[in-house]
């Protein structure tokens, strides 16, 4: 499996369209949803060499997938809660610090 940089989109400099990508996301999210449903048990323990990290397991991957994905809603949440609701909130801001 080759390693890919995570970073690249975002220090090329390339103009990114946020709403354009979650589209093209969620359009593919749903066609790897449908092949993941499709795939048996027994391919969880299959292995692969990845280029930088080594041997890892498909279950390995699925759980990574996950995890990234969630941080990304996170954020999005994040987001969302430091510009709707914290504006609003009066002095009770005093008790939260937001970092979006």
């Amino acid at each position: 499996m080759p390693a890919y940089d995570q970073t690249a989109l975002f220090v090329s400099g390339k103009k990114f369209d946020g709403l354009a990508e979650l589209v093209s996301f969620e359009s593919q999210r749903r066609e790897t949803l449908v092949l993941l449903e499709s795939l048996p048990d027994s391919v969880l323990v299959r292995t692969a060499r990845h280029e930088k990290l080594g041997l890892i397991g498909f279950g390995e991957l699925l759980n990574e997938f996950v995890f990234h994905d969630l941080g990304h809603i996170r954020q999005v949440i994040e987001l969302y809660r430091s510009r709707v609701f914290y504006p609003k909130m009066g002095a009770f801001q005093t008790y939260y610090s937001i970092h979006p």
